[in-house]
């Protein structure tokens, strides 16, 4: 094997689901998992979410950077890029034979899935009871249902209770929805 991995692709994601990105995993052209990490070899040329380096993991041919610093309650991360530098030590990214060159910088694509980050009931005509519940997500979403949203479900403490959605633009980034019952 005379050919060096060559780093791919990049992306973010959100792997715990709190709606805060934590892992970027970059992507080369074959198996590294004979490499040993080393955070001083990444950086963030584009970094307009304040990422930092973490620890890293391999798995085949993808290295799995843990990262810190991104916004809380957003899985959004604008345009961010990620470069590695092999510094030339013994431990950079290798196929077991070949290290990798320094990449190009490769802008990272979000995997990162919208979650809910608050619910909030309130009492929309201020007559006492509660009767709206407002969902705000870590990212814009796509409604494609509106008023026929049933991927929501709500359960009572005491009774029962239903949910009709509102209408909706095609993106959002909070739904409010109508609680009766």
């Amino acid at each position: 094997d005379g050919a060096a991995p060559i780093l791919l692709s990049a992306t973010y994601k959100d792997t715990n689901g709190n709606g805060t990105v934590n892992r970027i995993d970059a992507v080369y052209s074959e198996d590294i998992t004979g490499s040993a990490f080393e955070s001083g070899d990444w950086t963030f040329p584009a970094n307009p979410a304040s990422l930092s380096v973490g620890s890293g993991a391999f798995s085949g041919s993808t290295v799995q950077i843990t990262v810190t610093g991104a916004p809380a309650n957003t899985t959004v991360l604008g345009t961010t890029t990620v470069k590695y530098t092999n510094q030339g030590s013994s431990n950079s990214i290798t196929d077991g034979s070949n290290s990798s060159a320094t990449s190009s910088v490769i802008t990272l694509s979000d995997e990162a899935k919208p979650v809910i980050v608050s619910a909030v009931t309130g009492d929309n005509n201020s007559d006492g009871p509660v009767d709206r519940l407002t969902l705000t997500f870590s990212e814009s979403v796509v409604i494609t249902d509106g008023g026929t949203d049933n991927d929501i479900t709500l359960s009572a403490s005491t009774g029962s209770a239903s949910i009709t959605a509102g209408s909706y633009g095609a993106t959002a980034i909070t739904l409010v929805y109508t609680i009766s019952g």
